[in-house]
């Protein structure tokens, strides 16, 4: 019981923490989510939710590329973002 509550008094304040010092790029985080990412392994073109590009913004933002898991193949690899949000049927 000791243990989960020192556990919980760590996590609580540093969830806090990350959520308050991330609140003004929110809208930044969710643009990048509507992009599509490219798994190198497979080719497979996929979404993600924004809370999952939380850690690696910085590297979407320098490289074009963030550390993800591909929902077809399972391999965390550099996935590279997009540049379209837009499907290919969607195209006007």
């Amino acid at each position: 019981m000791g243990t989960a509550i020192i556990i919980l008094a760590v996590a609580l304040p540093a969830f806090i923490f990350l959520y308050f010092v991330n609140l003004p790029r929110m809208a930044r985080l969710r643009e990048l989510a509507s992009h599509r990412y490219i798994c190198p392994s497979c080719g497979q073109r996929f979404r993600v939710k924004w809370y999952r590009l939380l850690l690696v913004r910085w590297q979407i933002e320098t490289t074009d590329k963030a550390t993800l898991t591909c929902p077809a193949c399972k391999t965390r690899d550099a996935c590279r973002r997009e540049t379209s949000i837009y499907e290919e049927e969607e195209r006007i």
